[in-house]
């Protein structure tokens, strides 16, 4: 089954990396309670670390994400893919509001909280 994936620019300091990143997801309407898959495009020099989601409409703890990279050719390229799977659960809030708090980190060892809002569905 092919799966049409949906994208989002976010837009990266001048002074922190050259580029942008970009996040697709699986499922533009993040159905709670179905395995999501984000896969995240960045600058070669940027790489995502310790990111999670947290509830905003509500407290449901602390998601971790965990990106898995998955570009065949490291040293030619000027972007690196990564991957990540996860399930959102359900609340009583249809339309609950979260935030992917992105951190990701430079070549300098310099890094920078992105924080990305998103709506879920069930």
């Amino acid at each position: 089954m092919e799966q049409a994936y949906h994208q989002c620019r976010v837009p990266l300091p001048a002074e922190f990396a050259d580029g942008d990143l970009y996040l697709f997801t699986s499922d533009l309407s993040m159905t709670v309670e179905q395995l999501l898959e984000l896969t995240l495009v960045t600058p070669a020099a940027v790489q995502p670390i310790m990111s999670d989601i947290v509830g905003v409409s509500m407290y449901m703890g602390r998601i971790p994400v965990v990106w898995e990279q998955r570009d065949a050719d490291e040293e030619l390229a000027t972007s690196a893919t990564w991957q990540a799977q996860l399930l959102l659960g359900a609340c009583s809030d249809p339309n609950m509001v979260w935030n992917l708090r992105l951190n990701v980190e430079n070549i300098a060892g310099d890094r920078h909280t992105l924080i990305i809002p998103f709506q879920s569905s069930w």
